[in-house]
């Protein structure tokens, strides 16, 4: 705003006819300005009237410029000043710096910038930028000098320049991947379930060595790059400066022992083969989905790799699973059980009412009777450590108006509890569980279908059921919430006692969340006191581990709150942690923003992503004794309650 505002005003600019150009509207405003330090930016023109406003320079504004909508515009540093002259209030120089005293900024700034206005390409920096400097030009391009960025697969992508190979969910031997800069190939892996947005993309990149203008660039030869993407930008980003916490729709995979993360690349011992120095795949959420290794350059610069898929297929194993009725009479699969109910894998392309079509499903018939039942239980092989399962089902296209079928998942080793369960209907003929199972030994998990009363419909498809393994969990804050002690504006409260009024916090065994999925294996409310500026924090007496951990969460509504939090500001969440040493609080991440709109259905699992939180706990604070503190905070709201279905401290 303290440079287009003077600008538009000393050249008379006010009306979107002013604008024009031999009759024509431009479709994009460039401001070339001199900087100190820092990038351009993307905005509108509302966004700089919101700026004079939160500055006290409104008076500036002048009304005409109301009505130039959305039209874009972009701000470019073309040079900076090492040595500025003073800076006013409103961002400009004091007096105007001599050209002596100025120095060309480097083309992948402008570059980058005209990324944005151009081709309309998002930042996709990791936490404080990361690596993606010298991978793509909208990673933040390198200020000091003209380092040869590329464009990365995903940025070409929404470009419509040429399409990224998706990969199906098995292992895979001996993948190869020609060089990106000449083949434009990029192998993309889904790094969760069904419907999970996030996803793993591997290009086959020179690695540069990173050099001053002094030191011209040196390619290292071909590596591996890998970098996650999430469009939903679930992902809260915490800054190592404090700053304000963003979202991102990217992060990088890379190795602590090498900034650049060269997978494969010769002459790198430490980066080839196979062991635990090569990284993994985990999602946000730390889970294990695809593991890279076997990784070399061949002959040429083609890369050749393993892609091993972790996950458990629980149907690929259905026939080994325990099939019943609820009546307890065995079911064989893919055998016609009269009426008893049948289990049959169906190989035939399904349509459902959302539109979609599903091949290799496994189909479930209970019996032709009110509360009919189908039940198959499994032993799932990884059950020493914490794991998740993800089930998604769905019932077929029908013209029934009345019909529906609940999906349900029970822990047989502990009188059957339900761990979750979903009521599939008309409208709603899609859904996933999500389950958290704890790392106890040999369990038995059955997946079950029922019908309840209703005998018009016989089929529920089971579309996947994935038994996923986590990152080593060191502390689960969820399991030891009641021992926590929880404080509201009214002071301490017990845990699980519901008084709303007050502030609230308790388990539930599951809870249907704001993107339409159902939560199961424990999930924490925490409802702060109701007042506009009510909080509730939980304090958590914990000496934090002497090596590398992470503070890894998923948090969100209900899905049937009906509050719309965009406009009340929903509630806040920070993080922070108390040294018993010194009092001394660290601040983990800052008060962030969480908001919900109130569609549900397929609109609001594709408006309201439940958010992740992924913490790198820092170094300092390693072996400290304290306590840590998860804080809610009412953002305008009277009163809204957020679900935790993880909440946990995990080795990486």
């Amino acid at each position: 705003s303290g440079s287009v505002v003077p600008f538009l005003r000393d050249n008379g600019i006010y009306t979107l006819d002013d604008l024009k150009v031999n009759g024509c509207m431009p479709d994009l405003l460039v401001f070339m300005t001199t900087d100190v330090w820092g990038g351009g930016a993307k905005r509108i023109m509302a966004d700089v009237k919101k700026e004079l406003a939160e500055t006290d320079r409104l008076s500036l504004w002048d009304s005409r410029w109301d009505g130039w909508g959305g039209l874009p515009m972009v701000h470019m540093p073309f040079c900076y000043a090492p040595s500025p002259p003073p800076v006013n209030s409103d961002g400009t120089f004091n007096t105007v710096p001599r050209a002596e005293d100025l120095r060309w900024w480097s083309d992948t700034v402008l570059i980058h910038e005209m990324g944005h206005g151009v081709l309309g390409l998002p930042d996709i920096y990791s936490q404080d930028h990361g690596p993606w400097d010298i991978f793509d030009i909208m990673g933040g391009g390198s200020a000091w000098d003209n380092f040869p960025s590329l464009i990365s697969s995903f940025s070409q992508e929404r470009c419509g320049w040429f399409e990224i190979e998706d990969m199906p969910r098995r292992t895979m031997r001996g993948l190869t991947i020609e060089p990106f800069d000449t083949y434009n190939t990029a192998l993309r892996f889904p790094n969760g379930p069904m419907g999970f947005p996030e996803t793993v993309t591997l290009e086959n990149r020179v690695l540069w060595e990173r050099f001053r203008p002094d030191n011209p660039e040196t390619s290292l030869g071909d590596m591996l790059f890998a970098y996650r993407i999430d469009p939903k930008q679930r992902m809260i980003v915490p800054r190592s400066d404090n700053a304000n916490p963003t979202r991102r729709y990217s992060s990088v995979i890379y190795r602590p022992e090498h900034y650049g993360n060269g997978w494969g690349v010769r002459g790198y011992n430490h980066l080839t083969g196979t062991g635990d120095k090569l990284a993994n795949s985990l999602n946000y959420l730390g889970e294990n989905w695809w593991e890279f290794t076997n990784i070399q350059v061949t002959d040429g610069r083609t890369i050749q790799f393993d892609a091993e898929f972790k996950p458990e297929n629980l149907l690929k194993g259905y026939t080994h699973a325990n099939w019943t009725n609820g009546e307890g009479t065995a079911l064989t699969p893919d055998y016609f059980m009269n009426g008893a109910g049948n289990v049959i894998m169906m190989n035939k392309s399904l349509p459902l009412s959302s539109g979609l079509r599903y091949d290799h499903v496994l189909s479930l018939n209970p019996p032709d009777q009110p509360y009919g039942k189908v039940r198959g239980t499994f032993k799932p092989a990884m059950t020493q450590d914490p794991s998740r399962l993800y089930v998604t089902a769905a019932i077929p296209l029908r013209n029934y108006s009345n019909t529906s079928m609940i999906l349900r998942v029970l822990d047989c080793g502990n009188n059957d509890s339900v761990l979750a369960q979903v009521l599939l209907e008309h409208g709603r003929d899609i859904r996933t569980l999500v389950v958290n199972l704890p790392g106890r030994g040999e369990m038995k998990i059955a997946i079950e279908a029922d019908a309840d009363e209703n005998v018009k419909i016989d089929t529920l498809y089971l579309l996947e059921a994935y038994h996923v393994p986590v990152s080593p969990v060191l502390y689960d804050f969820i399991g030891s919430a009641p021992d926590a002690q929880w404080t509201t504006k009214s002071g301490v409260i017990a845990f699980g006692e519901r008084e709303p009024h007050n502030g609230e916090v308790y388990l539930s065994p599951y809870a249907p969340m704001q993107n339409g999925r159902v939560y199961g294996g424990d999930v924490l409310a925490t409802a702060p006191e109701a007042v506009r500026d009510g909080f509730i924090e939980g304090s958590y007496p914990l000496v934090i581990p002497s090596g590398p951990s992470t503070l890894r969460a998923e948090v969100g509504f209900d899905e049937d709150n009906e509050t719309n939090c965009q406009e009340s500001g929903g509630l806040k969440v920070s993080v922070y942690f108390v040294r018993d040493a010194d009092g001394q609080q660290a601040m983990l991440l800052n008060p962030t923003a969480l908001k919900k709109y109130p569609e549900v259905g397929a609109k609001g699992n594709e408006n309201n992503p439940v958010s992740s939180i992924a913490i790198p706990i820092p170094n300092r604070l390693r072996g400290e004794a304290g306590r840590l503190v998860i804080k809610v905070e009412a953002n305008g709201s009277k009163y809204n309650k957020l679900q935790w279905p993880m909440l946990r401290l995990t080795e990486s």
